[in-house]
């Protein structure tokens, strides 16, 4: 029919505590979820490790963007060749 509806859980210190629950406890839960979140953050070793990958994809692009207009203008020179 459709493509399935990809399901949405909603992280734990944004559902609704019951009135009952201390504010002690309510504070403990969110800095529990918060540390949990901070250990899949980058760092800056990972930023930099990033930033030379992105770097060294930039390069192969640009040389394989050059090869494919090349390749274009040496297709259209041929073409133009046959047909005049």
């Amino acid at each position: 029919m459709g493509r399935p509806v990809p399901q949405f859980t909603i992280p734990n210190f944004l559902c609704y505590n019951p009135p009952m629950v201390t504010i002690e406890e309510r504070v403990s839960n969110l800095e529990t979820e918060f540390r949990t979140e901070l250990r899949h953050l980058a760092t800056k070793a990972d930023i930099a490790e990033l930033r030379t990958e992105m770097k060294s994809f930039e390069n192969r692009l640009t040389l394989r963007l050059a090869g494919m207009i090349v390749a274009a203008v040496i297709a259209v020179a041929t073409v133009m060749r046959l047909f005049t």
